[in-house]
């Protein structure tokens, strides 16, 4: 029976598991080694000595013999939060700083105008606004009086004019164009003179230019023309024609036929224009340009003699119009 006890009582003498330092095995039991025990600012050695200095309260370790339920853990401690970072300068107050919030939306490019496409065949009705010019009557032979030469400046007129023009490649244009400008007056570079009613002007051109694109909804135009011009004479030159005409005749003088009807000439206009779309089939455009002209007035010959009278000049013209 000894044998048989034996362990049972040394088991229950021995504390499981050992006591911690400051605690000794009394009976199965972790008691304090200083006796007295300690105060609550003290904290017993291993020696059974009182020493300063407060010990965290442990819970005794469950006896051998009377064993308890386990002391659940304590919790976890919450991860630290990092703080949240400062709003730049100029955040309005209670917008959410960098970083919180929905993410932010990028906004879609603005579209893109598509490029205008010119026609094949383009309609150019305009205005047409002679703004200066001036030129000379002047004669030459030996019928030529030595005061037959006249200075002259264009007052300010009006016109119309319309092109057809067809796209011969990418930028470049070409075909007919007319303009009328109706009865029209001249300075006589005379002092006192009155101003002189010469008559109206009709021009048909050959008009060759370039649409040289800028952007996708302009182009600069460079223009250039050359034809024929008809002067219709009216006023004060039709009657100085008119005269000219009975002194021929008495005289017995050929070509005297040459001083009735429209007065043939030539032209060369050079001039650059800006044009711009206002829908899909009709572009706007405005326009300067420089002619230079020469008109035959008459030419006459007879006993040995002749004269030719010839007008030259040139006109600046400021023109509006559009295109279909």
């Amino acid at each position: 029976m000894g044998t048989w006890l034996g362990p049972s009582i040394a088991a229950a003498q021995t504390c499981v598991p050992e006591c911690r330092t400051g605690f000794v095995c009394a009976s199965g039991t972790c008691v304090s080694a200083c006796n007295p025990p300690c105060a609550a600012s003290e904290t017993c050695s291993a020696k059974g000595e009182c020493l300063p200095g407060a010990a965290a309260p442990v819970a005794p370790p469950p006896s051998a013999t009377a064993p308890g339920p386990t002391a659940a853990p304590p919790p976890a401690a919450p991860p630290p939060v990092a703080p949240s970072p400062a709003p730049p300068p100029g955040t309005p107050p209670g917008a959410p700083p960098p970083g919180y919030g929905p993410a932010p939306v990028a906004e879609p490019p603005p579209p893109q105008k598509q490029p205008h496409r010119l026609g094949s065949v383009a309609f150019v009705p305009r205005l047409m606004l002679g703004v200066f010019g001036s030129g000379e009557i002047a004669c030459d032979g030996s019928a030529c009086g030595a005061t037959s030469d006249l200075d002259y400046d264009h007052q300010t007129d009006f016109g119309i004019g319309a092109d057809v023009l067809f796209q011969v490649g990418s930028a470049l244009r070409l075909g007919p164009g007319i303009a009328y400008l109706p009865e029209y007056d001249i300075e006589p570079d005379v002092p006192g003179a009155n101003d002189f009613t010469v008559g109206s002007d009709l021009d048909v051109s050959f008009v060759i230019e370039a649409a040289i694109p800028v952007s996708p909804q302009v182009w600069i135009v460079p223009r250039g023309q050359l034809g024929v011009k008809a002067l219709m004479p009216s006023g004060d030159l039709e009657d100085v024609l008119d005269a000219t005409k009975a002194t021929c005749e008495s005289g017995g003088l050929s070509g005297c036929d040459s001083l009735e009807g429209a007065r043939p000439g030539v032209q060369l206009g050079l001039g650059v224009g800006v044009m711009f779309p206002v829908s899909p089939s009709v572009r706007l455009r405005g326009d300067a340009m420089f002619q230079y002209y020469k008109i035959n007035l008459y030419t006459i010959e007879g006993g040995g003699l002749k004269a030719e009278e010839n007008v030259t000049g040139s006109r600046g013209f400021l023109m509006a119009g559009a295109e279909f």
